[in-house]
């Protein structure tokens, strides 16, 4: 049996099923209303908060604009990250630095066949067994010109027979580089040697077409760094101007040859007594303010201070007019001799040269510094040094039909450095050889 379904009223004809939606749409329309709006507001709140954050943000941005380190701030990087890797530390001044790289670091390994035991012979061969640079020790150039170091660059050397070079020192590290550079070019017939805080050029040629010159490139200082600008003589040897001397900022561990300067941590180092009969202590362990100081002094200039301060201004440390030891001036006047001397087994004293006796009032220090590529004799005998120098005997001997005849030379040793004492010695020997030579048998053969 069939249904028949209808929303409309089979009398009145009213749509029902309109009417009531009609009716329930009315009803929600407040509630729809107030949906709308809380959807508005949450937008409106939504808003509010991101602008309340860029303001925020603002805020810290305009307040960094007065902080002095917003403008200090660094970022470094460097071109070639696997040859070099930059760190940045503290606050470098800002720009482009070119370096370039020596060497690169590589670990090394060297083992011996094994052996049976320590008293077993190890067979034929020659074994070699150094310490270090021994007495031909070569200076940094960065302690040349009162610390500032040289500027690396060019030079153009010219010998006297008229023929030049270019010597590329933009890498040099040490005295030992400069010389090598010189001395292995092949274009130009000239030596160079280091001759205590000074570098000598030798002319090999032997003729006098030209004057041994040295020349800067390029509106370059590298010469002149190294003592060496202006020279322009007609001599087969040039010496430059000293560049390597004592000076205030110099590590006291770059003293004595690298064995530096030993000052105590808790008590004072060292007494003295003036000519007027004043007596002190000079604390090298304590600061002006009167507090510890584990640091310690660290330049040479800090241990001068430390003396013209505590004694009162009456003693006057400075590094003498040599500029390779300490000079002590006693200001004070009377008849007494002053004197310094070590407490607590302190070695500060020996240290700095000071352990001298002093002469109308002044002690002139022991040297503390050798030279361009060589040691102090203080440095010799692991430390020791050679004690009081005197006079050196030199044997000649001259063969003469089969007979040896010795003669003996005596050299006195005026100087403090290895390399100074035995240039003077074999110098005089061979003026001696040559002036023997002249009186010779024909048979004669000097050894």
């Amino acid at each position: 049996m069939g249904q028949i379904q209808s929303t409309v009223g089979l009398i009145t004809g009213i749509d029902i099923q309109g009417t009531v939606d009609k009716l329930i749409q009315i009803s929600a329309a407040p509630r729809d209303a107030l949906t709308q709006r809380n959807t508005k507001l949450k937008k409106q709140q939504d808003a509010l908060n991101t602008l309340a954050a860029l303001v925020y943000s603002l805020k810290i941005a305009t307040n960094n604009l007065v902080k002095a380190e917003t403008y200090q701030q660094r970022q470094i990087a460097s071109s070639n990250s696997q040859s070099l890797v930059a760190t940045l530390t503290g606050k470098p001044a800002i720009g482009t630095y070119e370096f370039t790289p020596m060497r690169m670091a590589q670990s090394q390994k060297l083992l011996s066949n094994g052996v049976r035991s320590a008293t077993d012979p190890l067979g034929g061969g020659v074994v070699s067994i150094r310490f270090g640079d021994g007495v031909a020790r070569s200076a940094s150039l960065n302690l040349l010109n009162q610390g500032a170091g040289i500027q690396r660059g060019k030079v153009r050397i010219v010998d006297r027979g008229g023929a030049w070079a270019d010597i590329d020192l933009s890498t040099a590290q040490t005295v030992d580089d400069v010389l090598e550079a010189i001395n292995n070019n092949p274009s130009v017939n000239v030596t160079a040697v280091a001759r205590d805080g000074h570098l000598r050029l030798i002319d090999n040629t032997g003729q006098t077409a030209s004057n041994l010159k040295v020349l800067e490139i390029g509106g370059g200082t590298t010469a002149a760094s190294l003592g060496l600008a202006g020279i322009d003589i007609a001599a087969s040897v040039a010496d430059g101007s000293e560049v390597y001397r004592l000076f205030s900022d110099i590590d006291l561990d770059g003293l004595n040859d690298g064995a530096g300067v030993s000052v105590s941590t808790t008590l004072p180092d060292i007494a003295y007594t003036l000519r007027d009969g004043t007596t002190g202590q000079i604390d090298f362990s304590i600061d002006r303010a009167g507090t510890e100081n584990d640091d310690r002094d660290a330049t040479l200039a800090a241990i001068i201070q430390r003396i013209n301060e505590q004694s009162g201004g009456k003693l006057i440390a400075q590094i003498a007019p040599d500029g390779r030891r300490l000079q002590i001036t006693d200001t004070t006047t009377g008849d007494g001799q002053l004197t310094l001397s070590s407490l607590f087994d302190s070695k500060a004293l020996a240290d700095l040269g000071l352990d001298t006796e002093s002469v109308d009032g002044v002690i002139t220090g022991r040297r503390l510094l050798g030279g361009l590529r060589t040691v102090a004799l203080s440095s010799l005998e692991g430390g020791r040094g050679l004690g009081a120098l005197g006079a050196i005997a030199l044997l000649l001997l001259w063969e003469r039909n089969l007979t040896y005849l010795p003669q003996t030379l005596l050299v006195t040793a005026v100087v403090w450095t290895p390399q100074a004492i035995i240039g003077c010695a074999i110098a005089a020997a061979l003026r001696r050889r040559e002036l023997e030579h002249m009186n010779r048998q024909p048979n004669e053969r000097g050894l």
